[in-house]
């Protein structure tokens, strides 16, 4: 009977810490004793944001003594999930670190929210214009709400590339031109933030 109860503990214990889609997000005893290393995959087109509940969960409940690494290999996604993730990275309290193969559109947010960045051999960045889709409607509403996400889009862009994209490279992205980055020119951007590990 003891064993049963052990056994249905650990279980339980792990359905709460892992998520329905485990198989991106793994938990690490940290190197003091009642802290953790968590290793999230985002090595997929981001999805929608009911796919990261427990995620956010997560980034709003460790403490400053964890830590949180993005092992970010995406070309993108969902936009309103990457702007999501970004506001919880940057709220997270724990240590953040994105390790970067690749990250285009929706998962540059993610660098750019983490604390840390470790630059792999190869890795690529691609910046572009948000890209939203759902507008319906006729042609007034669709020029009010044309208006309303050019000015949005300026100004979420900006908050989150400032210092890290130049004046120039920002406004030739709200402009429609992709900005791409190779792995040196991305450790030198973060390096001039003092985000740049190894």
């Amino acid at each position: 009977m003891k064993k049963l109860i052990l056994l249905l503990t650990v279980v339980l214990t792990t359905i709460m810490v892992v998520p329905a889609d485990a198989n991106y997000m793994f938990r690490d005893p940290g190197k003091e004793e009642g802290t953790y290393v968590y290793r999230v995959y985002i090595d997929h087109q981001i999805a929608k944001p009911s796919r990261y509940r427990r995620l956010f969960n997560l980034l709003e409940y460790v403490t400053k003594k964890d830590k949180v690494i993005f092992i970010v290999n995406s070309y993108g996604g969902y936009a309103n999930t990457g702007i999501l993730l970004y506001n919880r990275i940057l709220k997270c309290k724990a240590k953040t670190v994105a390790d970067v193969t690749v990250a285009m559109s929706a998962a540059t947010f993610i660098v750019m929210a983490c604390d840390k960045v470790k630059v792999n051999d190869g890795a690529k960045m691609m910046f572009h214009n948000l890209q939203l889709y759902g507008l319906g409607g006729d042609s007034e509403r669709l020029k009010t709400a044309t208006k309303f996400l050019d000015d949005w889009n300026e100004k979420f862009l900006k908050q989150v590339y400032n210092n890290f994209l130049s004046f120039g490279e920002i406004v030739r992205m709200l402009n429609g031109k992709e900005i791409w980055l190779n792995d040196d020119q991305i450790r030198k951007r973060c390096r001039e933030q003092h985000k740049l590990i190894n």
